[in-house]
């Protein structure tokens, strides 16, 4: 397991937000939902509502970051799936969706051109590509993180001098500044760490979203 490297804050994007400080807007949409709820007669979490919530794959990172959204949030969205951000991100820019969780990379451009509408980063603390958006938790559900985590590991059993010897030459290509450089402009983040230490985050990773699977019934595709 020598590195990793994740998207620091996949952008919860809407097109077509009304409000223009930035700094409520997730609120409002929280708001917005559970206002819509309340006129249909129902509570917020009773059964899907009509505010759909674009999402790329079933069972992946974007699902259960719009999961656990939900969860925070005390709210119920209906989830369409997309076999991609491409497609749903058109569709956002055509205003045939309310609201899309995406990665970075694909949204960044549309985001920065006015296509789209960020809101809110999903990491534990701002990116740098997008500093003045704030994160999930600072608009308005304390605790919320949901990062994509991409690292390199090697099959079972690979001699533990093997996983350093790739370790150190990982760590020294992410430390790299030309490196560091072209990840930036997607969002990317290196995080350099030792085997050990990535082992780790597996573990906490899986503790805290196979609990979210379990309690929303997701599964993959």
């Amino acid at each position: 397991m020598p590195d990793r490297a994740d998207h620091s804050g996949s952008p919860a994007i809407r097109a077509g937000f009304r409000r223009t400080r930035k700094q409520g807007a997730m609120q409002e949409l929280v708001m917005d939902i559970r206002k819509e709820r309340e006129r249909q007669g129902v509570h917020p979490t009773a059964a899907p509502g009509t505010q759909e919530m674009r999402r790329a794959g079933v069972g992946s990172g974007i699902h259960l970051g719009t999961v656990l959204f939900e969860q925070m949030a005390d709210i119920k969205l209906t989830h369409v799936p997309y076999r991609g951000s491409a497609p749903a991100l058109t569709d956002l820019m055509g205003g045939h969706v309310a609201i899309y969780f995406s990665s970075l990379p694909p949204a960044i451009g549309l985001a920065r051109d006015g296509k789209v509408r960020a809101l809110a980063v999903t990491g534990a603390k701002r990116s740098d590509v997008f500093p003045d958006l704030p994160t999930v938790a600072e608009a308005g559900l304390p605790g919320y993180e949901s990062v994509l985590h991409y690292g390199i590991v090697a099959p079972a059993g690979t001699p533990r001098p093997i996983i350093d010897k790739l370790n150190v030459a990982m760590r020294d290509a992410l430390n790299a500044a030309d490196t560091k450089e072209h990840m930036a402009t997607d969002g990317t983040e290196p995080l350099p760490s030792t085997p050990d230490e990535y082992a780790a985050d597996i573990d906490r990773e899986e503790t805290k979203w196979s609990a979210i699977v379990r309690k929303s019934g997701a599964k993959a595709e």
